[in-house]
């Protein structure tokens, strides 16, 4: 089997042309896709530090809020439990 030499290199230059050309136009879209890009990573970056400032300003609060709680959350229930009972015995 033989090759056609002159077809191959004429089929490879057409190649390379048609790769140039798509990387040409790929690459006019850069600036588009980089603010894209960039717009996305904001965006994660804007979670990401939402998520530490709350977590820093819970964690002021954390452990005098579980206090009140130990304290009030009993006496909820037994208020709700005195007043069921109440309302058995009526």
């Amino acid at each position: 089997m033989e090759v056609n030499v002159e077809a191959l290199k004429a089929y490879y230059e057409d190649l390379k042309a048609k790769k140039e050309v798509e990387i040409n136009e790929a690459l006019a879209n850069k600036d588009f896709l980089v603010e894209q890009k960039l717009d996305e990573i904001k965006l994660e970056i804007a979670e990401k530090v939402e998520k530490e400032i709350v977590a820093e300003v819970e964690a002021k609060y954390a452990h005098d809020i579980e206090l009140c709680e130990k304290f009030l959350i009993p006496d909820e229930v037994q208020e709700e439990t005195a007043y069921e009972e109440i309302a058995v015995e009526a």
